[in-house]
């Protein structure tokens, strides 16, 4: 399987390839991924899907995928012009769940909160646990209404159910600029929110309507986008963060997202490394150092295990040999995929990058110690990358 490595600033240089695909830098495009989402310890993740365009309709396929294997569960989008889907995917008593009482959803099949360990255990013999991962939207159609108005919903299901049976008659492929979305990650028990728009792409739809797997069924990317495009004009393996306060606060997201590992492989199989470089304002300089970044323990304070973690700037200021540098910035590049089936087509390791500014949000987040009273604020923002 091959996996991608993008990723963008909050006001990122539009990326422009000979495909002419590119990271939007508007927040708006056709496919949208959102880097991560928690659903423990007190956390919960809220996403939205908006239709930008007021006289088109769409249609949408959400791919809810776990940290470990990357595998997912699916569930389809309906949205009338300018409309918005909303959802959320948190912890219960009994396991993680996923929620929308928004009738954007097919068939209205998330009013009642589904447990998604009971959707991927119907299709799946391999348990996960979905506390923790990344969610994509993928493109399926779009529709010219002719107006603004509001469409039934009916209208939308019967569409999508027509277009599952073969019959393409009046779908139009989405279009640039026509959809955004948003994550937002709230802990009840660092009364904290955080808000990131999610990474959108622009010219990766196909140029026309494939017929979609039915609902519930896995999603298949080259189905709805164009996989070449983005695995090889978008390709990124350098992830550039700026550190204060001997980086203590500041915490790298890693998502290695598209496609899976086998479904039937338990744990984590994955290998990746990468190089950590360490620069400060005097422009001193630490050793380069070659160090594995997955799979690891999921409680080590520096590690990424499997398809999505965390690692703390201080931890790799103090593996570079530097641990005194105060502010400056720290690099990690020439990031591979070492074992595995998880590789592109030159071994990058495929992944996104975002960062977190604040130490009590990151430990949380990270699954380590934090306190358990205070309000904390956090920022989000994609990690630039070349």
């Amino acid at each position: 399987m091959r996996k991608l490595l993008i990723s963008s600033a909050v006001a990122a240089t539009v990326l422009a390839t000979a495909g002419m695909a590119k990271v939007a830098t508007d927040g708006t495009g056709q496919f949208l991924l959102a880097p991560g989402f928690f659903a423990q310890d007190g956390f919960e993740t809220k996403l939205k899907l908006v239709n930008t365009d007021l006289t088109h309709s769409v249609l949408y396929r959400a791919a809810i995928r776990e940290f470990e294997a990357s595998q997912e569960i699916d569930f389809i989008i309906t949205l009338s012009p300018g409309d918005v889907w909303e959802g959320r995917i948190y912890k219960g008593v009994d396991g993680v769940y996923v929620e929308s009482k928004d009738s954007s959803t097919y068939r209205n099949s998330l009013v009642t909160p589904a447990k998604i360990s009971d959707i991927y255990a119907a299709a799946q013999a391999t348990p996960r646990s979905f506390e923790k991962g990344y969610v994509e939207f993928y493109p399926i159609a779009s529709y010219d209404e002719g107006s603004t108005n509001k469409v039934d919903k009916s209208v939308l299901y019967d569409r999508f159910d027509a277009l599952a049976n073969g019959t393409l008659t009046n779908a139009l492929p989405v279009g640039n600029d026509q959809v955004a979305g948003y994550a937002t990650v709230t802990s009840t028990q660092l009364n904290a929110v955080m808000t990131i728009p999610m990474m959108a792409f622009e010219d990766v739809a196909l140029d026309n309507v494939a017929t979609p797997a039915a609902a519930g069924e896995d999603t298949v990317p080259s189905t709805y986008v164009k996989e070449d495009v983005i695995f090889g004009d978008l390709s990124r393996n350098t992830v550039t963060v700026p550190f204060e306060g001997g980086g203590v606060n500041d915490g790298i997201y890693l998502a290695f997202w598209n496609d899976h590992y086998s479904e039937s492989t338990a744990g984590c199989k994955q290998s990746r490394s990468f190089k950590m470089i360490s620069r400060d304002m005097d422009e001193g300089r630490g050793t380069p150092t070659v160090n594995n970044i997955s799979p690891a323990p999921e409680n080590a304070p520096n590690s990424v295990r499997c398809e999505f973690g965390t690692v703390q700037v201080k931890g790799i200021l103090a593996k570079a040999g530097t641990p005194g540098f105060t502010s400056g910035m720290v690099q990690l590049t020439n990031i591979i995929t070492t074992a595995g089936e998880q590789k592109s087509d030159n071994d990058k390791a495929n992944a996104i990058a975002a960062v977190n500014n604040n130490k009590a949000a990151f430990a949380a987040t990270n699954m380590s110690a934090r306190p358990v009273n205070g309000t904390y604020s956090f920022s989000w923002v994609y990690a630039p990358v070349k």
